[in-house]
């Protein structure tokens, strides 16, 4: 069994336009979605949309249907689960080690036993089991499992921090919790050093501060990502309003997708006018 939609490691890990991989079946595939996925209630992992936009399985096993989605009669008939990784845009081992890992984690806990959250029928107790569930193994990945990685050189996707500025401090949380995260002020000339971010630590207003996610060996990195300390009110409103777009849960799409959009379609106006010169169409 292996679903596209929380298996295929070729898709981005991060809704996130810089972040690289396939977007046919869905947006993005993080470690959570993959160790969310659940083999024996099929239909119940249907979330999204490929837009993003919230849906259920009610949208294709109509609730007065008995026959749209029937129930797993022979549960024997799965003998496991697998995750995919199309290599066609895979230039090296160190690419493809970002793709899989830690995601194949996350498949391997779901493979190796099932969870007693997955009986779990009411929808809302179900997602606070899992949430407990997930906060368990993430910690332990933080804490424990990336080390290992790293101690036998897999270049496994070091997560970005997220941040916001609150007042004279920077509040930040990172995927795997135990993981730790370094800034150093953008405006330094010279250029600051790196510096572990530590919850004592104060900026002055107007301040831009690159943060980073370190891995527990110290020899890699996340991608940095950018803040802008003490902001306004309504900057923090826009910024916000920017984010919501971009995130996880919502149906705006990715930041970039029109000039995306606008690119594909002069490059088949170019294709379109090429063929024309050779009376091909």
């Amino acid at each position: 069994m292996s679903p596209a939609t929380h298996v295929f490691f070729d898709h981005p890990q991060e809704p996130d336009p810089v972040e690289g991989g396939n977007v046919w079946a869905t947006r993005y595939i993080d470690a959570y979605r993959t160790f969310s996925f659940m083999p024996f209630r099929y239909y119940d992992n249907t979330k999204v949309k490929l837009s993003g936009e919230a849906i259920s399985k009610d949208l294709f096993c109509p609730p007065d249907s008995d026959s749209a989605c029937p129930d797993l009669s022979s549960p024997e008939n799965i003998i496991g689960v697998k995750g995919v990784m199309r290599t066609l845009r895979v230039k090296s081992l160190e690419e493809f080690d970002f793709q899989v890992y830690p995601r194949l984690l996350a498949l391997a806990e779901r493979a190796w036993y099932k969870s007693p959250w997955e009986d779990v029928t009411d929808e809302g107790q179900r997602k606070q089991e899992l949430a407990s569930d997930w906060a368990r193994f993430a910690t332990d990945l933080g804490n424990n499992d990336l080390a290992l990685l790293d101690q036998i050189g897999v270049k496994y996707r070091v997560p970005p921090p997220g941040v916001r500025s609150d007042k004279e401090k920077l509040l930040t949380n990172v995927e795997f919790p135990g993981l730790k995260v370094q800034f150093r002020m953008a405006d330094s000339k010279s250029g600051s050093a790196w510096t572990e971010l530590s919850p004592d630590i104060k900026f002055d207003d107007g301040k831009r501060v690159l943060l980073r996610v370190v891995s527990p060996d110290g020899n890699r990195f996340s991608r940095e990502v950018k803040v802008t300390t003490g902001e306004s009110d309504a900057s923090k409103n826009n910024n916000n309003n920017n984010s919501n777009k971009n995130s996880r849960d919502g149906s705006e799409g990715l930041t970039g997708s029109k000039p995306c959009a606008l690119l594909t379609a002069s490059l088949v106006v170019a294709i379109v006018a090429c063929l024309r010169n050779f009376n091909v169409v």
